[in-house]
């Protein structure tokens, strides 16, 4: 399974599907993904679901620790299947609900 950057999802394939315009997203083969830069989507909210069998690996797009999960920063948070994760872009970081 190969990697997949989340601001370049525009159709559908084995691997992911948009369900409508609402940033849904449902993963069903991938298992990476790569968030938005943080800068430019403020605002962005994503909703992240795993559709498939495999853990999939949601990434920071930079590399550093921007992503608020569970009390922490961390730069790589795991959507595990059948479950699903809802990310929002504050301007400064992504944080988890």
């Amino acid at each position: 399974m190969g990697a997949l950057s989340i601001n370049n999802i525009v159709t559908y394939d084995e691997e992911y599907q948009i369900l409508d315009n609402d940033n849904y997203i449902t993963f069903i083969g991938t298992s990476d993904a790569y968030l938005p830069q943080i800068n430019g989507n403020t605002g962005m909210k994503l909703n992240l679901m795993n559709g498939g069998s495999e853990i999939v690996m949601v990434h920071s797009n930079s590399g550093e620790n921007d992503i608020y999960y569970s009390g922490e920063m961390v730069n790589i948070v795991s959507i595990d299947p059948g479950t699903k994760l809802e990310i929002y872009n504050n301007s400064l970081n992504y944080f988890t609900t």
